[in-house]
This record gives structure tokens, sequence and C-alpha cells, in this order.
């Protein structure tokens, strides 16, 4: 071995003692220094130099930073789509919220023939979209549930929903809410009278996919609040457009059933239009309560609310 090659090898020797003194200096150090930005950079120091002289750590390590970083391009863009499925259900609601108040107190007429409407074009279109933005918003927020850290279980949900007396009550109000809608729907197809076809397929559509929703939130924890924490934010403003969108359908539903009681004459009183002002009434039953429930959720998120005395729910 000539000289120069000594000198290199004594070189490498003495840069391995230093890189293994730097990170034991380094990794010492940190201890004094806990949970500051100190003692990051020291930590990601130590970690900079231990990769240096293992790379197939260091390939690792950069493959759980790609995958890190992936995911959370991933949750940006479903937050994004997310944000933007919410305005379009609260624009589509402001203007439906117009025309069913221009069709009740303004024409004095039901939705179906409201026809001096002018503020807008095709509200009809407008109702639809409205009724269709809540079948993704519902499916999204179904199983962004399903990823939080207080969910349990589909199993531990139906253990704590089968034994409670409001969950059949609501299931049996879902039933007669569905038939309705199925009813206006095979009618608007048979008679050709009906405009709003379209609005009660998705609005059927939406009281199969959502009904877990109440489920589930019912057995898991409300997001904790942070500055900066979207999905608290997000959470929040799902719950105030379900407890909004229920009171109207409650308040909606109520008005077009007196209206139509008020405006049948004894003579057409037949066996199929009391059945299907039964049915209506059974579907602002069904939006009340869903109107009650997350209501109460959005202010007790930690609450059994189909329980009687709302008791807090376990730790997962």
């Amino acid at each position: 071995m000539t000289q120069n090659q000594q000198e290199s090898q004594s070189e490498l020797d003495e840069t391995d003692e230093t890189s293994e003194t730097s990170v034991l200096l380094l990794s010492q150090v940190s201890e004094f220094f806990p949970g500051n930005s100190t003692s990051e950079k020291v930590r990601v120091t130590a970690k900079t130099l231990r990769a240096r002289d293992n790379p197939e750590r260091e390939t690792s390590s950069q493959r759980r930073l790609t995958g890190r970083r992936r995911k959370t391009r991933y949750k940006f863009a479903v937050y994004v789509v997310y944000i933007i499925l919410l305005l379009t259900h609260l624009g589509s609601f402001v203007l439906n919220a117009v025309f069913y108040w221009w069709c009740l107190y303004k024409d004095r007429s039901s939705i179906v023939k409201c026809s001096n409407f002018t503020l807008y074009e095709n509200p009809l279109v407008v109702d639809s979209v409205w009724a269709a933005s809540k079948v993704p918003i519902g499916l999204l927020a179904t199983i962004w549930i399903t990823k939080t850290d207080t969910y349990r279980g589909m199993r531990y949900v139906w253990k704590t929903m089968k034994s409670v007396p409001r969950f059949w009550s609501l299931l049996l109000l879902l039933v007669f809410s569905c038939v309705y809608s199925i009813n206006e729907i095979v009618t608007g197809l048979l008679t050709q009278e009906n405009p709003s076809v379209h609005f009660f397929i998705f609005e059927l559509l939406e009281k199969v996919v959502l009904f877990p929703l109440p489920c589930l939130l019912n057995c898991t924890k409300a997001p904790r609040e942070y500055l900066f924490r979207i999905e608290y934010y997000l959470y929040t403003a799902t719950l105030v457009i379900l407890v909004t969108d229920n009171m109207f359908e409650t308040v909606a539903s109520s008005l077009l059933g007196a209206f139509k009681l008020a405006t049948i004459p004894n003579s057409e009183s037949d066996h199929a239009t009391l059945i299907n002002l039964v049915l209506m009434i059974a579907n602002a039953a069904y939006r009340k309560v869903l109107w009650d429930f997350y209501w109460l959720k959005l202010w007790k998120g930690d609450r059994n609310l189909f329980g009687t005395v709302y008791p807090s729910l376990p730790l997962s």
C-alpha cells in the first residue's frame, strides 16, 4: 500500500469516527431540549448523518416521505372536492328556498303547479341539483367517519343501536318516507303531471345513502377544535348544512301537507289521496327527527343522542 492510499484510508477512518461522534453528541444534546424546534433540528441532522452511512435506510426514508406527500396531496384534493360540493349545495339551497317561498306564499300554489315564478330560470333543475348534491356529500362524510380514530367498527355501531327504540322508530319513518318518494316518482312517470320526478329520485337516493350517517355519528366522538384543523371546520359545516336542510324539509313538507289538505274537496278525497297525505306527514316526521339529532350533535358531539339521558361515549 502506497503512502497516498494510507493517507486516504486514514482520512476515511477519521470521517467515520467524526460522523459517529457527531451522531452521539447530537442525540445526547437532543435529550436536553425535548419538545422544541432545536431538538427537532438535532434529530433531523442525526438522521441525515446516519442515512449517509446507510443508503438502504435513506431509500426507505425517502419512500415513506414520498408516501406521506402522496397521501397529503390526496387528502387535499378530497377536501377541495368536498368544499366545492358544500358550496354548490349551499347555493342551490338558497335559490330553492326562494322558489318554495314564492310558490307557497306569493303564488298560493304547490311546487308542482307553480308557473308564475320568474326570479330565475329552471327552478326545478336547481331543486334537483340541491337534492343530488347531498348524495356525494353523504358518501364522503360516511367514508371520512370510518377513517377517524374514534370509529370502532360496524359491529360496535350495530351493537349500540340495535337495543335503542329510537333507532327502530327512525328506521320505520325512513321506510314510510321512502314509500312517499317512490309514490311520487311512480305517479309522475305514469301521469306525466309531476315535473319534479328527478328531485324525488335524488331525494330517494339521499335518504338511503345518508341513513347510516346518524348511526355512525352517534357512535363516534366529534373531532376536537384545533387551530387550522380543516377536519373540524368541515365537520361543523356539514352538521350546519344537515340541520338547515332537514329543518327546511320539515317546514316545507308540513306546509305542503297542510296546503294539500285544505285544497282537497270532500268529494275527491279518495283513499289514494289520503294515503299520500299520510305518507307526506311521515316524511315530515322523519325530517324532524333528523333535524333534532343533527342539532343536538352540533352541540353535544360526545353524547349518545339516541339514548334516553345522553350518556357520554366510551373512549376508543
